[in-house]
């Protein structure tokens, strides 16, 4: 199977092919809160680059978020155009649990934190499930204040993502030998890893994926532009 992954969910974006769990190529850039101009561009030259077509793809995998609310919609539209042309399924990977597939390797708890600014985080916990290799996540996905996310740790567990960056004193603080991180790396959203994600999600039910249309980003928290409107309505 073929595998396109499309990942516009934070400053950095870029796509990835996959051909039977293998990666093909991959590319990652920069985007400066570019997305629309330098997504479409990226994706054609990869294509280019490993020699396929859109027509020869299989599937379509893209980060639906929680994310830049703006690089969210771009990289959904982008893979929907491409989707609803090509006649393909399309599965919406939520960015935390492409982030987290990184470090299924992991033998502790993992905590994704995304930085929501704010002072507050987008959140998931993850656990290494029974056949290894894996991991499952544990509970909602959440948008609330790093105090609360220490608060509802009680075991060692692995601190990454934008979040983890940004809070990383204060989680030290708070939790002391049970938080760990992960020394020296850079925390960014593989392509590769929304595309692993989602073929698996896809093996899993092909029918929940026909209906492109249904495909939708997952805000978490509201764009700023829907709370400052609903502020004025009720005032």
């Amino acid at each position: 199977m073929r595998v396109l992954g499309i990942d516009a969910s934070a400053q950095t974006g870029g796509a990835a092919l996959i051909e039977d769990g293998r990666l093909a190529g991959q590319t990652v850039a920069d985007m400066e809160r570019r997305h629309a101009e330098r997504l479409t561009p990226a994706l054609d030259a990869l294509m280019r680059l490993v020699g396929w077509t859109p027509k020869s793809l299989d599937l379509v995998c893209v980060s639906a978020g929680p994310g830049s609310f703006t690089g969210v919609r771009i990289g959904m539209s982008c893979a929907k155009a491409l989707a609803y042309a090509c006649g393909l399924p399309l599965v919406c990977v939520p960015s935390l649990d492409a982030a987290a597939h990184r470090y299924r390797y992991a033998r502790r708890p993992v905590c994704v934190l995304f930085d929501a600014r704010k002072n507050e985080v987008y959140e998931a916990h993850y656990r290494p499930s029974a056949v290894g290799c894996e991991l499952e996540r544990v509970g909602p996905m959440r948008c609330r204040s790093i105090e609360e996310t220490v608060r509802s740790v009680q075991t060692e567990t692995l601190f990454v993502g934008s979040g983890a960056e940004t809070y990383g004193a204060q989680i030290r603080s708070a939790l002391g030998e049970l938080a760990c991180f992960n020394s020296g790396a850079t925390d960014w959203i593989s392509p590769a890893d929304v595309a692993s994600v989602g073929e698996l999600a896809y093996s899993q039910n092909p029918k929940a994926y026909r209906d492109i249309h249904a495909a939708a980003p997952i805000y978490i928290r509201k764009p700023e532009a829907e709370l400052s409107a609903q502020k004025r309505d009720a005032s």
